[in-house]
């Protein structure tokens, strides 16, 4: 299984991601920014973002079909690479789309995000403006599991 947790900067990927490892420590995590400083990417423009985000999507990938469960947070603004990572692991990924109106790290937004569309399937999408870290971190948990109940090899 995979788990990803994207949105903008700021809106509690990264601590979301820390929580879910310090449950499960079995899990693999890929942190967009931990990925950048591991092979060195520090292109921001759309094709050095697609770069980051193709790297993150073909390890997840590779674990997976290795049957390791991955969590993955990174920014990933582009609908199409989300579809590419679902098509390469049919009902193997559940995605948590994370938004804030909070000001913290909106210089670095992406002002081209691509927000999921109500027909992406196991999309999560959660403000956490108004929400605590325990709340929100609860509400992934949830949702989760339900996903994953079920589903081959979970």
């Amino acid at each position: 299984m995979i788990l990803t947790i994207f949105g903008q900067p700021g809106s509690g990927k990264t601590t979301m991601s820390d929580l879910w490892m310090s449950e499960h420590p079995d899990w693999f995590r890929i942190d967009g920014d931990e990925l950048r400083e591991i092979l060195p990417n520090k292109n921001y423009s759309i094709a050095g973002r697609h770069d980051n985000i193709n790297r993150a999507n073909t390890i997840a990938t590779y674990l997976n079909h290795q049957y390791y469960h991955v969590v993955m947070s990174l920014v990933n603004p582009f609908q199409q690479l989300r579809r590419d990572l679902v098509g390469l692991n049919p009902e193997s990924v559940y995605n948590v789309f994370l938004v804030s109106s909070r000001t913290l790290k909106r210089e670095n937004h992406f002002h081209m995000f691509e927000q999921p569309k109500m027909s992406e399937e196991a999309t999560l999408r959660i403000d956490t403006s108004d929400k605590s870290i325990i709340e929100t971190y609860e509400m992934i948990h949830e949702g989760f599991y339900h996903y994953a109940k079920g589903k081959q090899g979970f």
